[in-house]
């Protein structure tokens, strides 16, 4: 009777999608018990299970960590729960856990610190801070993404797209140049060729 009464209160108040550890704390840990998600039952064994195998067993999700034990990556930034807390020191209930406006992932991939607001600083000499390397998907350890000889903030200061090679910017010099000098020589060539032919004459004084 009184196993009874015990799986119907983890079936009442245990869902995955309620406050975490509501079903655990009225439980020793001595036996293994159904816990009801949207998966079906999960047959837990409390406290040595790691039912979302993040490296994490159940008990310290949810009594040291506050994570979900049913999802490896509790805050969804594609970062598993066990990798935030023991190899990053970021907080596996938060994204960005800097607040620094670039996601720990994205943090993490460039080798930048996802623990602290580098949002100014610029590693790679290229005159765009981190968090403008990231508005505009470029390397912040590159100061040429897409290799094409133009820096990325020059790129971005011209127009042209700094993640493709084959987008480089204008040179406004050149097509300033081009712009005056080809209706000159256009002019010029037909001067010489009507002087040629006789159809221009120049009156003498």
């Amino acid at each position: 009777m009184i196993l009874i009464l015990k799986i119907l209160v983890i079936v009442i108040f245990y869902n995955s999608e309620l406050e975490i550890g509501n079903c655990y704390s009225k439980w020793n840990g001595s036996s293994r018990y159904p816990i009801e998600t949207d998966y079906g039952f999960i047959y837990d064994e409390f406290p040595i299970n790691d039912t979302d195998r993040d490296q994490l067993n159940d008990s310290l999700e949810v009594f040291n960590y506050e994570t979900d034990p049913f999802l490896a990556d509790s805050d969804g930034d594609l970062l598993n729960d066990f990798d935030e807390l023991i190899n990053y020191g970021t907080n596996p209930n938060s994204s960005d856990t800097d607040e620094d406006g670039m996601p720990d992932k994205w943090e993490v991939d460039n080798s930048l610190d996802p623990t602290t607001d580098d949002t100014d600083e610029d590693p790679d000499n290229d005159g765009l801070t981190n968090i403008q390397e990231y508005l505009n998907n470029t390397d912040p350890n590159n100061p040429d993404t897409d290799g094409d000889g133009y820096s990325d903030s020059e790129e971005i200061e011209k127009g042209s797209n700094p993640t493709d090679n084959t987008d480089k910017p204008l040179n406004l010099g050149l097509i300033l140049g081009l712009s005056l000098g080809i209706p000159v020589v256009i002019i010029a060539t037909s001067l010489f060729i009507m002087k040629k032919k006789g159809l221009l004459f120049f009156r003498k004084k």
